[in-house]
């Protein structure tokens, strides 16, 4: 449902797709906040929302347990918080929080050995960049 004009809040109600993989409602008029039941959708490999207005609301840490998820973009989605820990998503290959005003230094953790992008341009973040990034073998965009 991604390049629409839909608008409102995410249902939260639509964890209950329990075989959903790809979530793709990118380039609409999304507002209000990231519903934290997402994470309850164990099937989901692509959680794409770019381009929506989340009101300054923050990405809910929960969103770290989902276990088969392979992308996660929000970019550019008025967000606002601290980065939450992915090192616990074993497969994540593709980050895009970029565009956004999430604050904090970026986690330690090691993120997958596979990741390919880490997009967190455009933020409020300081610190270090982890030194454990320059172990990522296949990593094409930093």
């Amino acid at each position: 449902m991604n390049n629409n004009s839909i608008s409102g809040q995410i249902p939260p109600e639509l964890y209950k797709l329990q075989t959903l993989k790809h979530f793709l409602l990118d380039n609409n008029n999304l507002s209000g906040y990231l519903p934290p039941e997402l994470h309850m959708m164990p099937s989901l490999t692509i959680l794409q929302l770019d381009n929506n207005n989340f009101e300054g609301n923050g990405i809910p840490s929960n969103y770290s347990n989902m276990p088969k998820l392979l992308k996660l973009s929000l970019r550019n989605c008025n967000l606002a918080g601290v980065l939450p820990d992915f090192s616990t998503i074993p497969g994540l290959l593709y980050l895009d929080l970029s565009s956004n005003n999430l604050n904090g230094s970026i986690p330690t953790n090691k993120l997958s050995p596979n990741i390919t992008t880490i997009d967190l341009s455009q933020n409020q973040l300081n610190g270090t960049i982890p030194s454990n990034f320059s172990g990522f073998a296949h990593l094409q965009k930093l």
